[in-house]
């Protein structure tokens, strides 16, 4: 249903991501990393290869 797909998801294995999951109607693809440098670089990469990249975090809410 995306022509590309196939060819974006192969660059985020080339960058070094792992564990990607596609999202969204646009689509979207992403990856969970463990740390934050790891977020830095892999947003470098993919930045650098002309990709729409974004470096962003989870919001986990405070337990009563």
């Amino acid at each position: 249903a995306f022509p590309g797909l196939e060819g974006h998801w192969r660059r985020f294995e080339e960058a070094g991501a792992a564990g990607i999951h596609l999202a969204g109607s646009g689509p979207a693809l992403f990856s969970p990393v463990g740390d934050k440098s790891e977020a830095d670089r892999l947003y470098r990469v993919l930045s650098q290869q002309g990709l729409e990249a974004y470096c962003v975090s989870t919001v986990v809410p405070e337990v009563a």
